[in-house]
């Protein structure tokens, strides 16, 4: 599909940014494509935005984040090639509207892979100006792979697939049926597709050729691994129909008498009759078209056919928008279009160098929302949070820090229902380590469940059974504590990611500990327990904690 700008975008769950386990991704260009592709890499788990090129000068400076309406990512777009060339990424999502090789080549060598939806999805070996680029990647070590949605799916990728459930085919065709009034891109659909124009003026346009230089490469994909035989050339078929009264575009109208809907089909032939037929069209609704053009009673879609023994029909429902309004804010074909490209990234990045195709990858999927993801503990789950640095991480308490544990616990315990699960003194060197106090530092401890979250008080007033007077009181929220299963391999990582540990893993009553303030000083705790438990709830009841509100109390 082409590309159109988005006035709106959904939400998204973010993921961690800045994880060296994640590969960097930057974006080229960011219309309709580019703006839902970097959608999709906030919500993959294993991507992270690095970088992003764009076209006009206005966007140059400017927080992706808020090219895209999700707020602030840290992520500076530019209008300097350079400077994104120069950028450490793995992988460049390359989604201009009209490819320059020069542009891909340039990235290539600069030593980024490259995923993209306007072209490459099968180029000729033979052609030099394809062969410059495949000598590009496989010089600097890296995979240029061409991808999309029609073509770059749904006209190969499905039929490849579904082909193997016929036998003795005789014709394989991917076909979409599409409203363009739900295109939001005024310029591209008056200049590049010629609506709203003479006939004479569409049909001389650019429309055809930067169709067909997709098209005709997943024609002959097709061909090549069903092994068809087919005439040399391949043939474009054009049609036009024009508008018998006003038609509301919306951005601008379609007078009688000028372009309102275009049909395009490419065929490889066997003998003069097609075997293989990709085919678009395009209609600015079903109404005042000359000729009567329609969708034929069954509403806008992309339909791959097999026929063979048996005949096998596939309708995909869904990649048009449900309204007019809707598409013009959202088109989910564009968004489906980006999503095939990120989704891809993985598999490229892993791959042998050169330019890959759907025939040289392994499948691929897409992946969870962040939340659901493997490895991802919610609050009323029983698994980790979203896995980046540290491969298993899991909630155990917040420490809060009070002046006067009896006088606080009449509160937490009696008025809000805190569930006391532990209460004891702590002293001695580690303990006045951790506080950065005086030797001697006693300390009380209560931890209970509240809300469905394991807290622990801490307090350094008078402590029985001494009596000894506070060296030091905290108040407020004093740190949130992690555990892992492996303290030292914890320590190593958050080490060697550049963050400093305010010491060495140190014991206290058989728990293993160390603090890592964050950037902003706040101090976190990272705890291994006893016996492979994964909370103090559990190390002292014995079962493990079932966190949420909703979670009934063990």
């Amino acid at each position: 599909m082409m590309q159109v700008p988005m006035s709106r975008t959904r939400p998204f769950e973010r993921s961690p940014m800045n994880n060296p386990a994640k590969l960097r991704v930057i974006q080229w260009a960011t219309g309709g494509v580019g703006k839902a592709a970097i959608e999709c890499v906030l919500n993959h788990p294993d991507l992270e935005p690095v970088g992003c090129w764009v076209h006009s000068a206005d966007k140059n400076g400017v927080d992706v984040g808020e090219l895209v309406g999700v707020g602030p990512l840290g992520v500076t777009a530019t209008t300097s090639v350079d400077e994104v060339l120069a950028l450490d990424a793995d992988c460049v999502v390359y989604s201009p509207l009209i490819p320059h090789d020069d542009e891909v080549e340039a990235i290539l060598r600069s030593g980024k892979n490259v995923v993209t939806p306007v072209g490459w999805v099968y180029p000729d070996p033979s052609n030099p100006r394809h062969q410059a680029i495949a000598d590009a990647a496989r010089e600097a070590g890296v995979t240029l792979h061409g991808s999309g949605i029609h073509p770059g799916g749904i006209t190969e990728r499905f039929p490849l697939m579904i082909s193997s459930l016929s036998s003795a085919i005789t014709h394989v065709r991917a076909e979409e049926f599409s409203d363009i009034r739900t295109y939001n891109a005024p310029e591209v659909v008056r200049h590049i597709m010629g609506f709203g124009g003479t006939p004479e003026e569409a049909m001389q346009g650019p429309m055809a050729g930067l169709l067909a230089s997709g098209f005709k490469m997943s024609v002959r994909m097709i061909a090549d691994h069903m092994g068809f035989r087919i005439d040399p050339n391949i043939r474009t078929l054009q049609e036009i129909a024009v508008a018998t009264r006003d038609i509301d575009y919306g951005p601008f109208p379609l007078p009688p008498g000028t372009v309102a809907a275009r049909r395009f089909r490419w065929q490889a032939l066997a003998d003069g009759e097609p075997v293989i037929t990709a085919a678009v069209n395009w209609l600015m609704g079903e109404a005042d078209l000359d000729p009567a053009w329609d969708f034929g009673g069954h509403g806008e879609r992309f339909e791959v056919e097999i026929t063979g023994d048996p005949t096998v029909h596939l309708t995909f429902k869904g990649l048009q928008p449900p309204s007019i309004a809707e598409g013009l804010e959202r088109n989910p074909g564009v968004v489906a279009t980006a999503n095939h490209c990120v989704n891809a990234i993985p598999v490229v990045c892993a791959a042998e160098p050169g330019i890959k195709t759907y025939r040289d990858l392994p499948l691929f999927a897409g992946r969870p929302t962040p939340s659901l993801t493997v490895g991802h503990r919610s609050l009323a789950g029983d698994t980790v949070t979203n896995p980046g640095l540290l491969p298993d991480v899991s909630f155990c308490h917040l420490v809060i820090g009070v002046t006067d544990m009896d006088r606080a616990l009449r509160f937490y315990r009696d008025v809000i229902g805190m569930d006391i699960v532990f209460e004891t003194l702590i002293s001695g060197e580690p303990f006045d380590a951790v506080l950065h106090a005086s030797r001697n530092q006693e300390g009380r401890v209560a931890g209970g469940l509240l809300g469905g979250l394991m807290v622990e008080l801490l307090s350094l007033g008078a402590n029985p059974p001494t009596n000894t007077p506070a060296r030091r009181a905290i108040t407020g929220i004093h740190n949130l504590s992690l555990s892992v299963p492996d303290l030292d391999d914890a320590h190593h990582r958050i080490s060697a990611a550049g963050y400093r540990p305010d010491q060495e893993p140190f014991e206290i009553g058989g728990v293993r500990m160390f603090f890592v303030k964050d950037p902003d000083g706040t101090p976190i705790e990272f705890i291994e327990l006893p016996g492979g438990v994964r909370s103090t709830y559990e190390m002292h009841r014995g079962v493990a904690l079932q966190m949420g509100p909703d979670k009934a109390q063990q």
